[in-house]
């Protein structure tokens, strides 16, 4: 399977909170997901492509949630982090 590269940007700004904070943030999220492999093929084996940012998307807030404690998802250098969390 070649790889599928899927852009993406959250419609709505995703709220949260920072560790030891109280004060609610909202952030837009944009990026670019590359796709090796797919458990979700669709009828002619391949999926569509709305259908796979979609799923980025929605899982976007709930990686805010699990966001390590004492990093700030605002910080420097916490590409590494989303990256991870949504794969």
């Amino acid at each position: 399977m070649d790889p599928i590269i899927v852009k993406f940007r959250t419609r709505q700004p995703v709220p949260f909170k920072e560790h030891c904070s109280d004060a609610e943030f909202s952030a837009t999220v944009s990026g670019s997901a590359t796709i090796v492999f797919n458990s979700l093929p669709g009828e002619d084996g391949k999926t569509d492509e709305s259908t796979l940012r979609e799923l980025i998307i929605g899982m976007i807030p709930g990686c805010f949630k699990c966001w390590p404690e004492g990093k700030l998802i605002m910080g420097p250098g916490n590409r590494e982090i989303l990256e991870e969390l949504l794969s």
